[in-house]
């Protein structure tokens, strides 16, 4: 967990699914702390969740979906590595992932 002070706010960068490529026994550690503290942490307002554009959200990814509408925890889903798709592309797999996550396509902010 990375903890960054800016001027009126924290920001705190919990490891993703992946857990860089972590055993087992880390990602379950890894999997109870992201949970302790999206349920825990009282002072959390809100949650960035990063996702790759170019892949479909995985069981994982929709486990943590169900995770952050349990916490009351408002979301903003921001969809990574935009640039490496052409715009056409971009399109299909926003429309794609918001369907998925039961979103819609403007609730999806695609970066590079």
């Amino acid at each position: 967990m990375n903890m960054f002070r800016l001027p009126t706010f924290y920001m705190v960068d919990l490891p993703g699914y992946g857990f860089a490529h972590a055993n087992k026994g880390m990602r379950a550690g890894y999997r109870k702390l992201v949970e302790g503290y999206l349920t825990k942490r009282s002072q959390l307002r809100g949650v960035v969740w990063l996702l790759d554009i170019r892949h479909e959200p995985s069981k994982d990814d929709l486990a943590f979906q169900d995770l952050l509408a349990e916490s009351g925890r408002p979301a903003l889903v921001v969809l990574t590595k935009a640039d490496k798709l052409g715009r056409q592309q971009q399109r299909s797999q926003t429309r794609a992932i918001a369907k998925a996550l039961g979103l819609t396509e403007e609730s999806l902010q695609p970066v590079s």
